[in-house]
């Protein structure tokens, strides 16, 4: 298979070194489109090189903290969410490849969820995964996800984590349990003393779409985007200054002996601390 991550260059939107700062609908309107426009132009620029998946950083249609946002958040969002989705299912569809867009969205519930949409190369909606582990200021607007699924693809199974999901080694360990032969990660904070680790201790593909920090260039323990093998060998790796799209050839199925050697001398029954909840 060919994937391809796409890795955007924020804007002031997403300037959270100065918390005071407000945005008004028609700011945010603005800056947020601007991100849209980039990421669409890398997404479509990838389509016509001839991929099977791609995937985003997280929230391409962020509109700043909802706490900084002078309006109806929720509103601003839900009101572009249906036009975006429909223009990637569209792009899926032409490249005959399947997406997996993180995206902020409004469920049917009114809710706000930090999300990644997944669909196949018809361009047909696969299924949603919210984020479950929510970071900072995200935890007191953004209502948390409770599960993790796989899905099934020509290529192999998939599973996906956004940003901070993957700091926690149980993540990707329930879905390499669950069959997961790549998990795809969203983000905007991709730190490679965790993220190769992720991949080895589950012998599965790590692939991460991170983003380059509006106010500096990706720097100290934070990797642009990369894809890493089973063995934790990193496969491809972006640049770490600049927005574009990583490619990289891989067959995830083959990761099989090495979710072997991490999986089969397991001893579950001795594991029950781990779901106590104190």
């Amino acid at each position: 298979m060919r994937l391809a991550l796409v890795q955007g260059k924020q804007n002031e939107l997403y300037d959270f070194t100065d918390p005071k700062r407000r945005w008004t609908k028609k700011e945010a309107a603005v800056l947020q489109s601007e991100m849209l426009d980039q990421n669409f132009r890398m997404i479509e620029g990838a389509v016509s090189q001839g991929v099977d998946l791609v995937a985003t950083s997280e929230a391409i249609n962020f509109a700043g903290q909802p706490g900084q946002f002078e309006g109806d958040y929720k509103a601003f969002i839900k009101k572009g969410q249906d036009d975006i989705c429909r223009r990637i299912s569209g792009l899926a569809a032409k490249g005959h490849c399947w997406m997996v867009a993180g995206l902020y969205r409004v469920d049917d519930g009114g809710n706000l969820r930090n999300s990644a949409f997944i669909w196949d190369s018809l361009g047909t909606l696969r299924g949603i995964y919210d984020k479950v582990h929510l970071a900072g200021t995200e935890k007191e607007e953004i209502l948390p996800g409770d599960c993790y699924p796989i899905f099934e693809t020509p290529f192999g199974r998939i599973g996906v984590c956004i940003c901070w999901d993957m700091q926690f080694p149980e993540c990707a360990r329930i879905l390499s349990i669950k069959g997961a032969e790549l998990i795809l990660c969203p983000t905007w904070g991709w730190e490679s003393i965790y993220g190769h680790a992720r991949a080895y201790e589950n012998g599965v593909y790590v692939a991460a779409a991170m983003s380059v920090p509006y106010w500096m260039d990706i720097e100290g323990i934070r990797n642009p985007s990369e894809v890493v093998a089973p063995d934790g060998t990193v496969l491809a790796a972006a640049g770490r200054q600049a927005s574009g799209a990583l490619f990289c050839e891989l067959d995830i199925k083959d990761c099989a002996p090495y979710k072997a050697v991490r999986m089969d001398d397991r001893q579950p029954k001795t594991y029950g601390i781990l779901i106590d909840e104190r």
